[in-house]
């Protein structure tokens, strides 16, 4: 039976195959460098074991984490029960703690103690002090590459553990093909949790989770829904993110399309802009989200701010390109995705942009995407979209102006920096004549004009 690519990836790992890991890496056929197996074992824990010391350090120099438990314990665990000295000294000094516990509760500084001695221990934390932070750097540097070579920079997320989280199934904000947003308590606090689904393609609900994680974990902003930690097994069923708790949370999919609820103007405007804000920041950071619309929109009605969410499908690219792969493959996008991605062209910032305005249609007219649209030709013909005479008048002016601009073809299309300087404008009384199709940033007039002295008139004398 041919081995899947995570069967190959800790098959390598219990070798100790040092080259075949970094290739695996490198052809990004590991779609997680921490995934663990059903002991819940990563490859860097199985490498330790192993006792080769240069595939150890190649799994550290690409992010592996050096503190991820297993049923056992950590990786320097294992590296004290093997005896071996120079593979401990070589995960302390990529940032592994000697606080943590083992099965037997017993943390890392204990076990060496116990094994090499107190004062040998205090030598090897003494010796690897003045290399330590150099490394622990080099450590949250590194990192598995993004799409066209760019490096993702991550930085190590906590972890929780399947035993404490607190699913409130009977509270369920959101559901979608693999995944569900539900009510959940950790450590005694009330959060948002994404949990994924165990079912149908196991591998691809693993991908997705995977992706989201390394993605969301590198991005903190105001418009973007916080990732505080993240469960990672053992089994599939247990793949979660702990999410920051929202005042009052509501899915804008759910205000529109379930409860009907019908956006007061200066609200619509206020969830656009900062939704928009969220996607300008993304952009700016080397991402695209591919999976933008309401379904992936939470809103505080408390503090009436929006936030972005489900980043699943979401992608790394250079500024300005698109990521060398389509996605009209992937159906639960459809709704949201631009004609020129329907054909097959690869994904974009401008794809974004076009998700963002049926997103701001979605308020306007409380229909879903596709309403009204019997065939696909009628939105890639290269005419105006038809769901662009289906706004309400009361939207005729500005707003239909922004919705028809951000689905016009994606060589005239606005990007995220123009809409948000527009739709900030708008918010803020100012620069209303501007449609954010024909915002050149460099021709915004001041904030704050300047004001003109008056002429002294008794120099006129």
């Amino acid at each position: 039976m041919r081995r899947s690519s995570l069967d190959d990836w800790f098959f390598n790992a219990k070798k100790g195959d040092a080259k075949k890991l970094v290739e695996l890496i490198g052809n990004k056929t590991a779609w997680n460098i921490d995934v663990r197996d059903e002991k819940a074992r990563t490859a860097l824990f199985l490498a330790v074991e192993s006792g080769n010391l240069t595939c150890v350090e190649n799994l550290l120099q690409n992010g592996a984490d050096p503190n991820r438990r297993s049923q056992f314990g950590a990786p320097a665990h294992m590296a004290i029960e093997t005896r071996n000295v120079e593979m401990l000294r070589l995960l302390l000094g990529y940032g592994a703690h000697t606080y943590t516990e083992n099965d037997k509760h017993l943390t890392v500084l204990e076990c060496a103690n116990q094994v090499f001695g107190e004062q040998n221990v205090q030598y090897i934390l003494e010796t690897i002090d003045a290399k330590k932070d150099e490394l622990e750097s080099k450590r949250r540097a590194s990192s598995l590459k993004g799409q066209g070579g760019r490096v993702l920079i991550t930085t190590p997320l906590p972890e929780v553990q399947p035993k404490d989280i607190t699913h409130c199934f009977d509270d369920v904000y959101a559901e979608g093909p693999y995944s569900l947003y539900t009510k959940g308590i950790v450590d005694k606090d009330c959060v948002i949790i994404k949990k994924y689904k165990n079912t149908g393609n196991k591998e691809l609900v693993k991908k997705l989770f995977s992706n989201e994680v390394m993605i969301l974990s590198d991005l903190r902003h105001p418009n973007i829904l916080l990732l505080m930690s993240a469960c990672y097994g053992p089994s599939t069923s247990d793949l979660c993110m702990v999410l920051e708790p929202v005042e009052q949370q509501v899915f804008l999919h759910k205000m529109i399309h379930v409860d009907h609820e019908q956006i007061a103007d200066d609200f619509s405007l206020r969830i656009a802009r900062d939704v928009v804000c969220g996607l300008l920041f993304l952009h700016n950071r080397g991402f695209i989200h591919c999976y933008l619309g309401s379904h992936s929109v939470v809103i505080n009605k408390q503090t009436k701010q929006a936030k972005i969410c489900n980043f699943e499908y979401a992608r790394a690219v250079h500024i300005g390109t698109s990521s060398d792969e389509p996605i009209s493959h992937l159906e639960p996008l459809y709704e949201w995705m631009a004609p020129e991605q329907l054909e097959g062209m690869a994904a974009d910032q401008h794809g974004d942009v076009y998700s963002f305005g049926i997103l701001v249609w979605e308020m306007l007219t409380g229909k879903r995407p596709f309403h009204g649209i019997y065939n696909f030709k009628s939105l890639t013909g290269g005419k105006e979209d038809p769901r662009v005479r289906t706004i309400p008048a009361k939207w005729i002016g500005f707003m239909k102006e922004l919705v028809r601009d951000c689905l016009l073809p994606p060589a005239v299309r606005p990007t995220s920096e123009q809409v948000f300087e527009w739709l900030d404008g708008v918010v803020n009384n100012r620069l209303v004549h501007y449609r954010p199709a024909h915002l050149t940033l460099e021709e915004l007039p001041p904030l704050f004009p300047l004001i003109k002295p008056k002429p002294d008139k008794r120099k006129s004398k």
